[in-house]
């Protein structure tokens, strides 16, 4: 709570190679639409995204297991992957096999459906982990896929 406060409540200013803003913006400049996010471009985004982004995948690695990635190549021990980021930009991980089949059993839906309502309900749960750091997922440029592989003997 104390870091969602902190940043609605900083004041932000823009320097150029002319120099440094008088004005200076908030979050809360008007409460009726709050800013989200730090500015695009601005000097101190990284450093802050970098202390939010840690404290919303910390949750977020509590509450999901993620995915476990198998290299074609099964000499190489397979990886534990959540998440990757990349600034602003974050691609979630899940492995479904137990997911859809228990959420399959438990309300009789398709393995579609199944798999929609798991990683539905992974981007909501990450957005409010977001949101509680002052960020928030832009929902017009979340998408998901489905990914199944299929190994043959021959690699």
């Amino acid at each position: 709570l104390f870091l969602f406060r902190a940043l609605r409540a900083m004041h932000f200013r823009i320097r150029t190679a002319h120099g440094t803003s008088v004005k200076s913006f908030s979050a809360m400049d008007n409460p009726a639409e709050p800013l989200q996010g730090f500015g695009q471009g601005a000097a101190e985004s990284p450093g802050l995204h970098t202390c939010t982004a840690d404290v919303s995948n910390k949750a977020l690695t509590k509450h999901h297991h993620g995915a476990l990635l198998q290299h074609p190549d099964r000499s190489i021990p397979p990886v534990k992957q959540q998440k990757s980021l990349f600034m602003d930009v974050t691609s979630l991980y899940a492995n479904l096999e137990a997911i859809t089949a228990r959420l399959m059993q438990k309300y009789g839906w398709s393995k579609a459906t199944a798999a929609a309502q798991a990683l539905q309900h992974l981007i909501q749960t990450y957005s409010q982990y977001l949101w509680t750091t002052g960020g928030r997922l832009a929902l017009d440029k979340c998408y998901w896929y489905l990914l199944k592989y299929i190994r043959h003997k021959d690699g």
